[in-house]
């Protein structure tokens, strides 16, 4: 038989802070891991593969994400990273531990392992008064039990919800509990996993795995040109052909890195510009911005950066020196270079 399990117990951070996301599957790493990177592969695009992935791993991704300045959730910096490890625990070779953050599509990947059964828990305290925690268990490519309960979660109070019949490793004292708070919770959930063969805890939080590898969607912007991992290059044509992604299908890798930094400098340095404009202090000096900026063409009709930069710099000349010169030029000039009215920043 097989389970899946899925945590952010590896992040080092205090229970009540972190948010467990995991797939416990008791089916053989070898057979896992190609899937999963394929699947990966096709629904995120390029990808790399890291090994073993110890906490400096984390903790380089953290960096990352520190420098791009992308908000995180609570407990976990790498929330923002479309991730997943695959773990093979020490104590029980034949289940893989999935440990992710948007990692690939549940069932997807049920349908990518036919005969493997799941275990998919997921745990958050989003504050100190609200949490909400939930378990799966997919069985013949099939959800066939699952369980919801949360507090202060979008509505006040405990609620609880359950489908399918209950399993026999189920806690059925906790789950037949008049009081709602004692049917479920983050420890009871870990100890379904322990009963199921895999410690969670051990295998995640004291990284105690034989083999592990951490897969993560290749950022453009963060300039490492190391080429993406081919892990799973079988199973990813079987994705795409199976309509569950279409990732690495356009163009080269290579293609990818550059279409994208260039778009990305785009934005940095339009974003550079709108700084300078909103802290000038003279229509003369706005006008020198708007002189000395580059013309280019905007790459993305959707995002028009010029006509962005052109109506702040004619908004602030008008607000804080109406009467300048230059600002009845900024207003020629605009009209000129993109083709609107500029009159809707008359006082």
């Amino acid at each position: 038989m097989t389970h899946i399990a899925t945590t952010n117990l590896g992040c080092k951070m205090p229970a009540e802070d972190q948010v467990l996301q995991v797939t416990v599957v008791f089916a053989p790493f070898d057979r896992v891991l190609p899937v999963v990177a394929g699947l990966f592969r096709a629904q995120y695009g390029f990808s790399r593969a890291v090994e073993p992935t110890t906490e400096r791993q984390w903790a380089r991704l953290a960096r990352l994400e520190k420098a791009r300045k992308v908000p995180t959730l609570p407990g976990n910096p790498l929330s923002s990273v479309l991730s997943v490890r695959i773990v093979e625990p020490e104590e029980t070779p034949g289940v893989t531990i999935l440990e992710d953050f948007f990692g690939p599509d549940p069932d997807a990947l049920a349908k990518m392992l036919p005969g493997v059964d799941f275990l998919h828990l997921f745990s958050e305290y989003c504050r100190k008064d609200a949490e909400r925690h939930s378990y799966q268990w997919r069985s013949g490519g099939q959800v066939t039990r699952q369980a919801y309960i949360h507090h202060n979660y979008q509505e006040p109070g405990w609620h609880w919800k359950e489908t399918g019949p209950r399993q026999a490793w189920e806690n059925q004292d906790r789950i037949t509990s008049k009081r709602i708070s004692r049917r479920c919770d983050r420890a009871l959930m870990l100890d379904y996993a322990t009963q199921l063969g895999c410690d969670l805890d051990g295998a995640l939080g004291n990284e105690r795995w034989t083999r592990a590898t951490l897969l993560y969607n290749i950022d453009p912007t963060d300039c490492d040109d190391t080429p993406p991992t081919d892990l799973g290059a079988a199973e990813r044509k079987a994705a795409v052909k199976r309509g569950f992604g279409q990732g690495e299908e356009g163009p080269s890798f290579e293609g990818y890195i550059a279409d994208n930094r260039m778009d990305m400098c785009a934005v940095a340095y339009t974003r550079d510009l709108l700084e300078q404009i909103t802290k000038t202090r003279s229509a003369r000096r706005l006008l020198e911005i708007m002189v000395a900026r580059d013309p280019s063409p905007d790459r993305q009709d959707e995002l028009p950066s010029d006509h962005v930069l052109w109506d702040t710099a004619l908004a602030r000349a008008r607000h804080r020196f109406p009467d300048a010169p230059e600002t009845a030029e900024l207003k020629r000039r605009a009209k000129s270079e993109t083709g609107r009215d500029q009159s809707r920043f008359r006082p």
